[in-house]
């Protein structure tokens, strides 16, 4: 009984490293073809879109996006470690943000509405809410390197199809739904945390209306694959 403890242990703890890898590749891919959509297609004309047309645009919504869901993000994580600390829980999480993203590195040519913005309007809002370029100080080197390879993988604000902040949102929020065994508040708030970021989102015009749906399906998919994957191999976060 102690061995096949020992030998769960450990698996769960290989599958959180392979997670973290998977989730780091994922998050390359995106940029991949995210810089595939810009050289092949360069800047694409605005498009009517429903939500946009019954809400006006907010700069300041535009400013606050990233930041609201960075906070949203750190908020689920924590209510899921707090319901469940176990390395499987973490492991099936970091698994579903990376299929997430290796769902969106697919789907992003596929954009097929073109950019709420404008490319010059998209420059001038990036700059207050994207990672500068050119960073200075003592961790210059350090800095750099994360810019590279994570923080351009992951912070993007292009509205492209689908959106991979909403995704990333409705993922956890999902695994916060499963590990609390579906509780009334851990669906209500993955609703409404999920609502105020498309509310951001259009107020700023940074997405589309068919950039959300793909969102939650990509979403639904990957927490379907992966709480399927897991239960195959016997490590659900249910048992």
């Amino acid at each position: 009984m102690q061995l096949i403890a020992k030998n769960t242990s450990s698996r769960n703890y290989v599958l959180l490293i392979l997670g973290i890898f998977a989730l780091l590749l994922s998050g390359r891919a995106n940029l991949a073809a995210s810089h595939f959509i810009e050289n092949h297609f360069g800047p694409l004309a605005v498009s009517a879109d429903l939500l946009h047309s019954v809400t006006p645009f907010n700069p300041w919504a535009l400013k606050l996006f990233n930041i609201v869901d960075l906070v949203t993000i750190f908020l689920l994580t924590g209510l899921i470690l707090k319901a469940d600390t176990r390395v499987v829980t973490v492991a099936q999480g970091i698994w579903i943000l990376s299929v997430i993203y290796i769902l969106r590195a697919l789907m992003i040519p596929l954009t097929p509405l073109g950019l709420p913005l404008t490319e010059a309007n998209w420059r001038a809002a990036a700059s207050h809410t994207v990672a500068p370029h050119t960073v200075q100080g003592s961790l210059d080197t350090f800095l750099r390197l994360f810019q590279k390879y994570v923080w351009d993988s992951f912070a993007s604000i292009h509205g492209e199809f689908p959106s991979g902040h909403l995704a990333v949102v409705m993922g956890l929020g999902l695994l916060l739904i499963q590990v609390t065994h579906r509780k009334w508040w851990s669906m209500a708030l993955t609703i409404l945390l999920s609502l105020n970021l498309i509310f951001l989102s259009v107020a700023g015009r940074t997405h589309y209306t068919i950039d959300f749906i793909g969102s939650i399906f990509i979403a639904c998919v990957a927490v379907k694959f992966v709480t399927y994957a897991f239960e195959k191999m016997d490590v659900s976060v249910n048992l």
